[in-house]
C-alpha cells in the first residue's frame, strides 16, 4: 500500500470514529424535570402540546421526587415520592414504602407511564 492511501484510509476511519463519537451521545439519566408532553388514551385519542388540560411534571433528583399537577378545575397539588429503580430503565414512584403513585419507564428521551387500560403518559425533560 503507497502513501497516498494510507493516508486516505486513515483519513477515512478518522471521519467514521468522529461521527460514531458524536453520534452516540451519553445516556439519558432519570434525573432532571420531566414535563408531560403527551397523552395517549386507549380509544386512539391523541392529547398533546397547547391541547393539554393539566401540566404535569416530576422533578427527579436521586431517589427522591416531586410530582406536580396543575389545572382549572383543581389547582396547584404537589406530592412528594421516593424513586424506585425495578429494572433496566424502569422506575416506581412510591408515595409510601407500600404505596406505588405510579410506574414509568425510560425510553429514550421519554420518561413514559403505561397504565393496564391502553392509556400512556409521555414526559420529556425541560
Amino acid at each position: 500500500m503507497n502513501k497516498t492511501m494510507k493516508k486516505s484510509v486513515l483519513a477515512v476511519l478518522s471521519v467514521i470514529t468522529l461521527l460514531m463519537l458524536t453520534a452516540c451521545g451519553d445516556p439519558e439519566t432519570i434525573d432532571g424535570k420531566w414535563v408531560l408532553v403527551k397523552q395517549e388514551f386507549n380509544d386512539g385519542t391523541v392529547i398533546q402540546g397547547k391541547d393539554l388540560s393539566t401540566y404535569e411534571c416530576y422533578d427527579i433528583d436521586g431517589e427522591t421526587a416531586e410530582f406536580t399537577s396543575k389545572n382549572d378545575y383543581m389547582g396547584t397539588k404537589t406530592l412528594d415520592m421516593a424513586v424506585v429503580s425495578t429494572g433496566e430503565n424502569e422506575y416506581q414512584f412510591k408515595l409510601t414504602e407500600r404505596l406505588v403513585f405510579s410506574t414509568g419507564t425510560l425510553e429514550g428521551k421519554q420518561l413514559i407511564f403505561r397504565y393496564d387500560e391502553g392509556t400512556a403518559y409521555y414526559f420529556e425533560k425541560d
